[in-house]
């Protein structure tokens, strides 16, 4: 008998595009990326208790990120990304964060923590 690697959310194939969980790598490479998304949500007042209210925020605020999140979960060239039609990147963008929920909603936990113990000092 042979051990098989189990994985939580397999890679996933969207309009003829691999799509595969982040890696340590891929975190990387997004880093400054997710940054900024995080500053820009702290800045307009996003938070995960207000998410679902603030989301024409979220979108225009996600919106200049998405070509880079997707380029380097793809491993294809920004400009690829930008020529892709809409539906497909929507498609593509749904499945990278289902794929990678635990890890966003982990790293945005702390900020959360923080705004709250920021706004009981004031």
């Amino acid at each position: 008998m042979t051990k098989q690697k189990k994985t939580l959310f397999p890679e996933k194939v969207v309009d003829g595009y691999k799509v595969k969980p982040w890696s340590l790598g891929t975190v990387e490479e997004l880093a400054p990326c997710l940054e900024r998304l995080t500053l820009t949500f702290i800045n307009k007042g996003i938070t995960l208790d207000n998410a679902e209210e603030e989301a024409p925020k979220i979108i225009f605020s996600v919106l200049p990120e998405v070509s880079t999140v997707l380029a380097a979960t793809l491993k294809k060239e920004v400009l690829e990304i930008k020529e892709l039609p809409l539906d497909t990147i929507v498609a593509l963008l749904l499945t990278v964060v289902t794929q990678n929920i635990a890890y966003l909603k982990n790293s945005f936990s702390p900020i959360k923590n923080l705004i709250k113990e920021m706004t009981q000092i004031v």
